[in-house]
């Protein structure tokens, strides 16, 4: 039985509601529950809520489970559903927490709230199974029994990148690469998957290979000093009251890195070994061991940098690469915490979430991962994991991804670790002083080298392929202490990898890596692999290996006008600049620009916009600051999507987008905002004839009053009624009009589509929005680090500099925002602050730019008297103030740095996986 509700659930503070295994219920629009959620569970599961709207458990109202009747182990089940995005469940006024009663002994539970509804996850041995597939379509389904059964194959259609080697988990027949979550599945859930039996091996058995003595076989240990060993590594430890160390030194100086060697020989995998050091992610020396609740260190879950590889495991070897660690003694789940790319919420991987408890005991987590190094772009891969040892049972151990198609990739569940004949880890640091780069944090290639060191400018001449570039005799320089020049004038093979020295050690600053002459549209990247040392060169229109980079196909043409753009030079950082003034109180003066105003705008930008004021305030100001500056070009702000600000006399407001409630019609707002109803004709035509109006000004000179229209709020589908109004418009406008919009959005790789359009969650390719720029001179970018779900913010800062270099190459106008705030009054913000918020975004501009490239950095728009002069006009600041001159050739990129060289200032972006990147400058 189902019960579909039309309205509101609503239950009083004594009701209640009960679902009695099998029945459910389906709430079609928002709804509210009060008084007692029950849910009374079958031997396998429990009657499902789906929900259309909003379900809102009430005040005073319990949500509770009695599970007495429940005989199928441990599994996720689903208790409610939503059939929507905009569905939702809110659990925040519960008087109490939600109760689960009558668990068979050894079964936990707890109850979560995740993006596609709410579940009953049911654990056993400290470890919550995966979360099931969702539904595909809750609401043509009468009846939910959920049949845990043993994960025999791997689960299904994950939104899975480029094929890497080894990935066995990933289907055979992946998904579209989106950045979106899984796609739900019309299959039941599944338990988690079933210990496999294992035959332990008779501990007399003989190791298959001799040990490998870490000095002598691996150059990146040099300089480091054992702190912590075990070996072997107990195979069913107890570490819950403190780990029982073969060999332990904890008196160390101050180090700098940490580094991890485990060996393993068994009959399944052979003799295995990996040598894994990182850029210390703690100064204690004692945390640095296997986490366990005395040992005081708790959960240790974050990025770790530089971190080098050496394995005889194939895909691990690899230099200067970003990690993350997992350590912690307690449970853990496999829903993602902190972003790693491609990490699901049904997997144990690369990203999981450990589960506090009262004691700090539990399954316990100690593993290390590291970004592909074949396949930076794609998922991450498993160094080593060694998971549940605080319990005495056995523990899972395995050295890289674990390619069972039965098992996990980091090998939580694999209870193996009874199966190897030698085991050992050892744990090391490096004393601070030893070994150090000659930058911080450490150069992207660092490795060690018996080759004298060059202290002098390195020139490297590509040919016109780039083959005759390999080192005399493979020899490479230990160190480039001034200057690498790689010098592409007579280079013309395009897209590909140039081979620059062939050798196993290279060290160098990457500021003082300078390219010369090269072709324009492409991008570069100096990458290690193996012996070689290589230029990596592809086109700036090539997305393929970022997330979601399938979204971005064809191309767009180059720019045939630009007569009517502004001036634009070299000399300083060319900026542009918005500015608005909040509206006078009812009764009082019209808040205007002063002159003073008027003049800072004028004398120290280029370019700007201005809207949302009365027509008449708007062309007086345009006609004020070119009485000033007769060059300077004003464009309209147009809102293509909300009616705000002063009122228009000639808009009909019944244009306007809006909900019959109580009988009565309320338009639909967010803030001041009042959204425009596009399928109205009449309102896209007027939205058009207007802005038409306001740039058919002129001046007496003949000059337009505003040069042309910036867009706004333009995200929206290809060919619909809002998409085909901005285009209608950019071709409308004459052609010494300048045409710009908020549209290159990397964000937009992908968007929702109508319902049967394609691909998972009906998403379709979207491009980036590069499809509107044949019919526009330039867009601006915003937000440009905010990406998909899944994706790294470091990478979506990364796209978002592609496509503008891209559209700047193709003489196209560019609008860089790099401000870290839009608080408009009141900020809380210091000038001090703003002197150490421009340095990572003036990297990015300065990476990116070229000829008709602008910059614009501010706290608020809201200019005086709301706010002192530097919050919102910053022409003051000493880096608009310096000499900047030509740039010396493109930007390059070396791991995650990106460096570039001016006349008068070398400048180098560091770019953060969290999104948090880092500028530096060296001004001449």
């Amino acid at each position: 039985a189902r019960l579909v509700v039309g309205g509101n659930i609503y239950c009083p503070t004594t009701g209640k509601l009960t679902m009695k295994d099998t029945p459910s219920v389906s709430a079609d629009v928002d709804s509210e529950m009060h008084g007692i959620l029950t849910y009374v569970l079958g031997p396998s599961g429990a009657g499902l809520v789906t929900v259309n709207g909003h379900l809102l458990i009430g005040a005073h109202a319990r949500l509770v489970v009695n599970a007495s009747a429940y005989s199928s182990g441990a599994t996720t089940i689903p208790l409610v559903k939503y059939i929507t995005k905009t569905g939702s469940f809110d659990l925040t006024d519960v008087d109490t927490a939600p109760v689960v009663t009558g668990l068979a002994a050894g079964l936990i539970s707890q109850i979560k709230t995740l993006s596609d509804g709410v579940y009953l996850e049911i654990l056993h041995d400290g470890v919550t199974p995966p979360s099931p597939p969702p539904l595909a379509n809750p609401t043509l389904v009468p009846t939910v029994t959920v049949t845990p059964a043993p994960q025999t194959t791997a689960p299904v259609d994950h939104p899975t990148p480029r094929p890497v080697t080894p990935v066995p988990f990933i289907p055979p027949t992946p998904a579209p690469i989106l950045p979106v979550t899984p796609a739900p599945q019309t299959i039941a859930p599944v338990a988690p998957p079933s210990p496999r039996p294992v035959t332990p091996i008779p501990t007399t058995a003989t190791p298959t290979s001799a040990p490998i003595d870490v000095v002598a076989t691996i150059s990146d240990s040099e300089g480091y000093a054992l702190v912590y060993e075990l070996d072997p590594i107990p195979a069913q430890p107890n570490f819950a009251t403190g780990v029982a160390y073969t060999r332990k030194n904890l008196d160390h100086p101050p180090f700098s890195r940490v580094a991890y060697f485990i060996e393993l020989d068994g009959v399944e995998f052979g003799h295995q070994w990996a040598w894994v050091s990182m850029d210390a992610f703690t100064d204690n020396v004692a945390f640095t061991g296997v986490p366990c609740p005395s040992c005081g260190q708790g959960t240790i879950q974050r990025s770790v940098t530089n971190v080098n590889v050496v394995s005889n495991v194939p895909e691990l070897d690899g230099t200067s690469l970003a990690g993350n660690i997992e350590f912690w003694p307690l449970n853990y789940a496999p829903d993602t915490s902190i972003g790693v790319a491609y990490a699901f919420d049904d997997l144990y991987d690369s990203d999981d979430t450990a589960v506090p408890n009262t004691s700090g005991i539990g399954y316990g987590s100690m593993q290390v991962h590291i970004e592909n190094p074949s396949n930076r772009s794609g998922p991450r891969q498993t160094v080593f994991a060694f998971n549940r040892f605080n319990k005495g049972l056995t523990a899972d151990l395995g050295i890289g991804t674990n390619t069972k198609v039965d098992g996990q990739p980091d090998w939580t569940l694999s209870y193996n670790a009874n199966t190897y004949t030698m085991s050992k880890l050892q744990v090391y640091v490096k004393e601070q002083g030893l070994g150090l780069p000659t930058v911080s944090p450490a150069p992207t290639v660092l490795l060690q080298t018996s080759s004298p060191v060059s202290s002098t400018k390195t020139v490297i001449t590509l040919g016109a392929s780039g083959v005759d570039t390999i080192s005399p005799d493979k020899v490479c320089p230990s160190q480039v202490t001034e200057e690498l020049l790689i010098d592409g004038s007579a280079y013309t093979a395009g897209v590909g990898t140039v081979i620059l020295y062939q050798c196993t050690s290279f060290e160098f600053d990457p500021m003082k890596i300078k390219l010369i002459d090269f072709p324009e549209g492409l991008w570069f990247e100096i990458m290690s692999s193996n012996n070689d040392v290589n230029l990596v060169i592809k086109s700036l229109t090539d997305y393929s290996e970022y997330y979601g980079g399938d979204g971005y196909s064809g191309d767009y043409p180059f720019q045939t006008s630009q007569e009517h753009y502004p001036d634009f030079s070299w000399d300083r950082v060319s900026k542009w600049v918005s500015y608005r003034k909040i509206p006078a109180k009812f009764g009082k003066p019209k808040n205007k620009f002063t002159p003073e105003e008027i003049e800072w705008i004028a004398n120290n930008n280029y370019m700007s916009w201005y809207g949302l004021d009365t027509v008449e305030y708007i062309l007086e100001l345009a006609k004020d600051i070119k009485k000033i500056n007769p060059k300077y070009k004003q464009l309209l702000y147009w809102n293509s999507y909300g009616y705000w600000g002063e009122k228009i006399d000639t808009f009909n407001e019944d244009w306007l987008k809006y909900e019959i409630i109580n009988g009565q019609r309320v338009h639909v707002t967010k803030g001041q905002r009042r959204f425009y109803n596009h399928s109205i004709p009449e309102m896209r035509q007027w939205w058009i004839d207007h802005a038409l109006s306001m740039i058919s000004h002129k001046l007496i000179n003949g000059d337009r009053v505003i040069n042309g229209v910036f867009s706004d709020a333009t995200r929206s589908n290809i060919g619909t009624d809002h998409s085909n109004m901005i285009e209608q418009l950019q071709n409308a406008l004459p052609a010494d009009c300048i045409k710009m919009g908020n549209f290159l959005r990397q964000r937009d790789s992908y968007r929702k589509g109508p319902p049967g359009s394609g691909y998972l969650h009906d998403l379709v390719p979207h491009n980036g929005n590069r499809w509107r720029m044949p019919y526009a001179d330039g867009s601006y970018l915003e937000n440009v680090h905010d990406g998909a779900k899944l994706q790294p913010k470091g990478e979506a800062g990364i796209v978002s500099m592609q496509l503008a270099r891209e559209a700047l190459w193709k003489g196209k106008i560019i609008f860089w925002n790099g401000a870290p705030f839009n608080c408009l009054t009141d900020c809380d913000v210091t000038e001090a602050d703003m002197r150490e918020y421009i340095k990572p975004t003036l990297a990015e501009y300065l990476i990116i730019v070229e000829k008709y490239g602008y910059y614009n950095f501010l706290a608020s728009t809201v200019a005086g008297p709301d706010n002192p002069r530097w919050i919102w006009e910053t022409s003051e600041m000493e880096e608009f103030n310096r000499s900047l001159g030509q740039p010396q050739g493109p930007p390059v990129r070396v791991g995650n740095k990106f460096t570039r060289h001016f006349e008068h200032v070398s400048v180098m972006l560091t770019v953060g996986n969290d999104g948090v990147n880092e500028g530096t400058f060296e001004w001449a």
